[in-house]
């Protein structure tokens, strides 16, 4: 077959066009769920909608610029061997549609539980068939003792910011982690630096350490993880 090449280069450069509309339009988007002004049920409402309008999976791609599943699941990969993986038990936390799923069965993982308070958010995930249980539910609010210390390793990817989960939520991250178990937490490093973690979400991770509930394995800074910005990929093993 013959091709044109500024036909190619044509379709090339409206191509990269629409990414980087999108991508503008995803960190708009993004920035204004994050902003802390909403109230939880304005926040429930805008999360349904995104999904149900099919553009969450449309912009938060990595295509369009966000990498915190796949690192995310790099990281669980990281610390769990590949003849293990389909035996480990994951709580994927803030799960949305099924992203950081989506790529930690690439890797070997099957066991795998979604936790979002977003119910559409869930259906979604629930059509990929992405998850073994799909719990509607706030972190903090979710107090079932059979999956007290239940988990092997608990991921969540853009669930902390403005807004969104609460710093004190790492308590629960551990209450539903075993012992020896990991947690591994990707977000926006511009958020550790907001008024709702400034000088409180780091700080308390070292608290927590030094009161020996768990130890930071890793923290490392990612450049370009998501919408061209830095973000910060932390793993804590549970004592």
């Amino acid at each position: 077959m013959c091709t044109c090449p500024l036909l190619e280069q044509y379709s090339q450069r409206h191509h990269c066009a629409d990414i980087l509309e999108n991508n503008m339009e995803a960190l708009k988007v993004n920035d204004t769920l994050f902003k802390g002004s909403h109230s939880t049920e304005d926040l429930l409402k805008y999360y349904n909608n995104w999904a149900q309008t099919g553009k969450y999976d449309e912009h938060l791609s990595v295509d369009n610029g966000y990498k915190g599943p796949h690192i995310t699941a790099q990281a669980a990969a990281e610390v769990f061997e590949p003849n293990r993986r389909p035996t480990v038990q994951i709580l994927d936390v803030a799960a949305g549609t099924g992203k950081v799923s989506q790529e930690l069965r690439q890797l070997g993982f099957t066991n795998i539980d979604a936790l979002d308070p977003s119910g559409s958010m869930l259906a979604q995930a629930r059509k990929k068939n992405l998850y073994n249980n799909y719990i509607c539910d706030f972190l903090n609010e979710y107090t079932m003792p059979a999956r007290n210390a239940f988990y092997d390793c608990i991921t969540t990817s853009g669930g902390f910011g403005l807004g969104h989960i609460p710093a004190d939520a790492l308590h629960d991250l551990i209450r539903l982690t075993k012992k020896g178990g990991y947690i591994i937490i990707a977000m926006r490093e511009e958020y550790i630096y907001m008024s709702c973690y400034n000088d409180i979400l780091e700080p308390l991770m070292r608290k927590l350490e030094n009161e020996q509930k768990w130890q930071m394995v890793q923290r490392t800074v990612i450049q370009e993880y998501a919408f061209n910005k830095t973000g910060v990929l932390y793993i804590f093993e549970v004592s």
